[in-house]
């Protein structure tokens, strides 16, 4: 070739566009420059010039499950909303939790029908929401993907400590095991709500500290990467996010008997005092110009989708449950007042029919 006409083949390649560099599958790839060349999707390296073409398709996060995302933008996973719901994998520690919670008490419904008492079927009904959120939460693709995206992370985390413990505590279990349970059985549940650690960790202080700045510090340090990383450090989390949500909910809007039972104004106060935390976390993970854990969760429009995510959420979180507080204060002020006027009848009628 004339040494003219391979100048002009040169500058011609110089000053065209990148291209995209196809497999032999025919799939399509971006191209990333990295510190030797240029770093593409793929399985063989292609030199050209000075720039190599270095091919991987192993995602930051690791391989991708079978039938999951196999293509990345950006260093996050590519997960469309159908890998979410179809992605379902069995969580063994979750299911079991699920399974035999659902037998114990499936089994105390049974046993009270059997004496011929009835078992609140909104109760039931919010033992159901329970169990099958904490099945969505850990057994569907939210479960499997949750390690990838920060968003898909966030609703997890809604799911177990707000939803969970919402349906849980609504439920009554502890009632229906005082009610249907074997003496040995009544007698620890009885106990244990007496118990000095139970009025502790049931102190509206605690549990409010444990609820909200549990949240912060799972989001605002390194906790959240190693979560990601680590299993056992990802299923303790799980089992906090569980337990204080259904600690702090438990004084607010449960139905069970509880060490400290707190006034309905008090009750609101407490539930209107946790939307700073929602607030405060929402807007830290918005305003932060990096992302807080790079290794698991790269993407910075995907942590403040996250972020979004968690203020809005926490704040109808909040709505619903000072409603139930609300609603359930001017029952119990009704129903006082009817006992009042009752009593009140009574004594008049008894006035009234004495003889002078």
């Amino acid at each position: 070739m004339p040494p003219s006409a391979l100048a002009r083949r040169v500058n011609q390649a110089a000053n065209s566009p990148e291209k995209n560099i196809s497999s032999d599958a025919s799939h399509t790839t971006i191209p990333t420059w990295s510190g030797s060349g240029v770093r593409v999707e793929g399985g063989s390296a292609v030199t050209v010039g000075s720039a190599t073409a270095v091919v991987s398709t192993r995602s930051p996060g690791g391989d991708p499950p079978p039938g999951g995302p196999s293509r990345t933008f950006g260093g996050v996973p590519s997960i469309t909303l159908g890998d979410v719901v179809l992605g379902w994998r069995l969580d063994p520690a979750a299911a079991l939790v699920a399974v035999a919670g659902s037998v114990a008490y499936g089994r105390g419904v049974r046993d009270l029908a059997r004496r011929g008492h009835r078992w609140p079927r909104l109760r039931t009904t919010a033992f159901a929401v329970a169990v099958v959120a904490l099945a969505v939460a850990t057994q569907s693709g939210i479960g499997r993907y949750d390690d990838q995206r920060l968003t898909i992370h966030m609703v997890q985390h809604l799911l177990l400590g707000m939803v969970v413990p919402f349906a849980l505590v609504c439920s009554a279990p502890l009632t229906l095991a005082l009610q249907t349970g074997r003496s040995g059985t009544r007698r620890l549940v009885r106990k244990a709500l007496h118990h000095p650690v139970a009025r502790l960790v049931t102190n509206p202080i605690a549990t409010w500290v444990l609820f909200g700045g549990g949240i912060v510090a799972i989001y605002l340090t390194p906790l959240l990467d190693l979560s990601a990383r680590n299993g056992l450090v990802h299923l303790a989390v799980h089992v906090h996010l569980v337990t204080t949500g259904s600690l702090f909910l438990a004084g607010l809007v449960g139905a069970d008997p509880s060490p400290r039972p707190l006034p309905h104004g008090a009750r609101l106060l407490s539930a209107l005092t946790a939307v700073p935390f929602h607030a405060f976390l929402g807007l830290a993970m918005l305003s932060a110009d990096a992302p807080l854990a790079p290794r698991a969760y790269p993407s910075l429009p995907d942590q403040r989708t996250a972020a979004g995510l968690l203020w809005g959420m926490g704040e109808l979180f909040t709505l619903a449950v000072a409603a139930v507080v609300v609603r359930r204060w001017y029952v119990t002020d009704q129903r006082a007042a009817a006992r009042f006027d009752r009593q009140d009848d009574a004594r008049r009628l008894a006035a009234a029919t004495e003889p002078e």
